[in-house]
């Protein structure tokens, strides 16, 4: 047992937050700033949580969160989700500026460098989309080389070959990703989302199901420009509450 208390709200916070317990991990978080209201390692945690509840409510504060840890001391982790945060809201030059802001401090995490072609092609910026995305795809594949076992790196790696249109690439990825993580509710949503942008509708909205049933967030997926036409889908209902 951590001998200091808002350690040891920081770690059950987390553990929480891995069991998808939303709300028990914001009250431990918030519990750990009481104690020690400079830490910015809380913050985030608090953010990240809010993050997730699926919930459009705690965007704000999840941004409020982010402001107080970038106001303490800037880092990689909070600008990397602000720029996220400002992703959900469709705010896409303030997203892509924060996103690059992060990207400054550390240029090694794929999903950043996606979230950054995400709010230039989002906003028109095509050009620059593209050497974004195509900056995701060659750490995708170092990360694939590294750690071939990484649900998440093998999806996300489906998910970079499905909007090049190369199939039969995407879809090796694809039964790679399932047979590693076949209930990770984010998993499943990339699957979903890989397997609409090569055309086989009726797997994405089977695999978007299933996401929701492994506990993804409905309110996540309807602020997905890509996944509406799946949403759309009479289909899409089996799981939905």
């Amino acid at each position: 047992m951590p001998t200091n208390p808002d350690l040891h709200h920081g770690l059950l916070g987390s553990f929480y937050r891995r069991q998808r317990r939303f709300d028990e991990a914001i009250a431990q978080f918030q519990r750990a700033i009481e104690l020690t209201p400079d830490n910015t390692q809380s913050y985030n945690n608090l953010a990240d949580a809010y993050l997730n509840t699926g919930n459009l409510r705690d965007l704000p504060l999840a941004e409020k969160a982010l402001k107080k840890s970038i106001d303490i001391s800037p880092s990689f982790p909070a600008f990397a989700n602000l720029g996220y945060l400002y992703l959900l809201q469709s705010r896409f030059d303030e997203s892509a500026t924060m996103t690059e802001k992060a990207l400054q401090l550390n240029d090694k995490v794929f999903v950043v460098w996606e979230n950054l072609d995400w709010a230039y092609r989002w906003s028109g910026e095509s050009k620059k989309a593209s050497i974004a995305r195509d900056r995701a795809l060659a750490l995708l594949e170092d990360a694939a080389k590294s750690s071939p076992r990484d649900a998440q790196v093998q999806s996300h790696l489906a998910l970079q070959y499905a909007s090049r249109h190369s199939r039969e690439k995407a879809l090796a990825r694809l039964a790679s990703a399932l047979a590693l993580a076949p209930n990770d509710p984010d998993v499943l949503t990339t699957v979903s989302d890989a397997y609409e942008k090569i055309g086989d509708h009726a797997e994405a909205v089977k695999y978007a199901n299933l996401s929701l049933h492994n506990g993804y967030s409905i309110a996540d997926l309807q602020r997905d420009p890509d996944m509406q036409a799946v949403l759309a889908d009479p289909g899409f209902s089996i799981y939905k509450k």
